[in-house]
């Protein structure tokens, strides 16, 4: 059953809170990233059974065996099905319509449909959802719970790349109090999660039934497997900081070169732990205080699963305290960073200033000289002043038109003078002419730049 026929056919949902549940619109979204959700080649499902005589955990490779697998199921009263991906932002190893099956067959709430539109490969919907979490109760005790566990675990990369990954865990479980049945549907990043390991861990050990003798064991799993990576995750993050306040406290920003590498630095640091690692925990935390609610709100008339529920609350007391510390962690942290940041801003804003200090120091050096070289040809320009009238003379006395003639006692000018005077005045009147001219398209010149350039503003 493809998602386009699911949709003309929505008996499953139609008496899940009418008022609120938009089922509807859910089913379209899923229908337009169904490529980027569903591997139409690739499938890997796991179910985990608790059972008598029957194996606890079996490979599903196939959609046919899955629909004979789900059949067989259908009277367990635990069972959880696991579906993954080959990598984190990769579609998930399974059929749109295998999906559909399983929950059809399940009867599993339309709020894990919430959840399948976080998977697949679609990292801005990764990175920018937080832990996202529904759960709906029943006065008998039953409970329908789906929500996106957000961790960081360790992603086997080598430095300089970044060792450590921010990935997801969806759940979706149904219980049923009445029939005492857990019917739980898991999304894992890889088919070699953490929690999937322990999940099959517990389902092949000696006490196998244990892990279905209260409904909330199966969460106590999947949490406790990946809390734990949060201090080591910190502390990585805590050393990368002080590296680079170690290098900030002993800079000397008038000679040495800060560059804004480790600004950057700093900026992705503060990015992982606020933008990311807190708002996990505090998803994390908010999921917590989910699973108490509702495992106080189950009953408590048999002393033996009263006993359970009370040793599932003490754990998630310790998980939570766990938590807690983190989370304070965390915030310091993010506070040490922001200090940092301002820290490395005011150096970098001396750094900056200290450089206009110098380049304007040198400007004022290259002004003195220029005022030095302006007076020096102001020296040659009076001098030249001066003995101009003096050589001008030499010069036009000098020339063949004047004759100095001794018997008569005086100068005696040529008649052909004015060829002299015809030939000076022109090109005296070109050459003035050609500098005018220059002079004015220079001029036009460089209003239009400025023009332009005020109309560009």
């Amino acid at each position: 059953m493809s998602i386009s026929e699911f949709a003309i056919t929505p008996e499953t949902f139609a008496s899940q809170i009418p008022f609120t549940n938009n089922w509807s619109f859910r089913l379209k979204r899923l229908q337009v990233c169904r490529d980027a959700i569903f591997d139409p080649v690739q499938f890997h499902v796991r179910l985990i059974r608790t059972k008598e005589e029957t194996p606890p955990v079996t490979l599903i490779k196939s959609e046919s065996d899955l629909n004979e697998r789900l059949l067989k199921t259908h009277a367990d009263s635990f069972r959880v099905l696991s579906f993954c991906q080959a990598f984190s932002l990769d579609p998930l190893q399974c059929t749109e319509s295998a999906m559909m099956s399983v929950i059809t067959q399940w009867s599993i709430s339309a709020m894990f449909l919430d959840i399948l539109l976080k998977f697949g490969d679609q990292p801005q919907v990764f990175e920018e959802s937080s832990g996202f979490r529904q759960v709906s109760q029943q006065e008998d005790g039953s409970f329908e719970l789906c929500y996106q566990f957000m961790y960081v675990e360790p992603s086997g990369r080598q430095p300089p790349r970044d060792i450590w990954s921010f990935r997801q865990t969806g759940v979706g479980h149904k219980y049923e109090r009445s029939v005492n049945r857990n019917t739980i549907v898991l999304l894992h990043n890889n088919d070699e999660s953490t929690a999937q390991a322990r999940l099959e861990k517990h389902a092949t050990c000696q006490e196998r039934f244990a892990l279905a003798a209260h409904p909330l064991n199966v969460h106590l799993v999947i949490v406790s497997s990946y809390v734990v990576h949060w201090q080591d995750h910190i502390e990585s993050l805590a050393r990368s900081l002080q590296d680079i306040r170690k290098h900030i406290l002993v800079i000397d920003t008038e000679t040495s070169n800060f560059q804004a590498k480790e600004l950057q630095t700093l900026r992705n640091i503060e990015d992982k732990i606020i933008c990311r690692a807190c708002r996990c925990l505090y998803s994390t935390k908010v999921l917590l205080k989910t699973l108490v609610r509702i495992n106080d709100s189950l009953p408590a008339s048999d002393p033996v699963f009263a006993s359970r529920s009370a040793s599932i609350a003490q754990q998630l007391q310790l998980i939570d305290q766990r938590l807690e510390g983190h989370i304070n962690a965390a915030e310091t942290l993010a506070l040490r960073i922001q200090a940092t940041l301002g820290l490395l801003t005011n150096m970098l804003d001396l750094q900056n200033q200290f450089n206009s200090n110098k380049i304007s120091t040198r400007t004022l050096q290259l002004t003195h000289e220029s005022v030095d070289d302006n007076a020096t040809v102001r020296v040659i320009t009076v001098c030249t002043l001066i003995y101009l009238p003096a050589s001008f003379t030499a010069t036009f006395f000098g020339m063949n038109f004047f004759e100095y003639q001794s018997d008569v006692g005086g100068l005696q000018t040529s008649q052909s003078f004015w060829v002299y005077i015809a030939a000076t005045i022109p090109l005296t009147l070109i050459t003035v002419g050609a500098w005018y001219i220059s002079k004015m398209r220079h001029d036009k010149k460089r209003q239009k730049e400025r023009s332009d350039e005020e109309m560009a503003k």
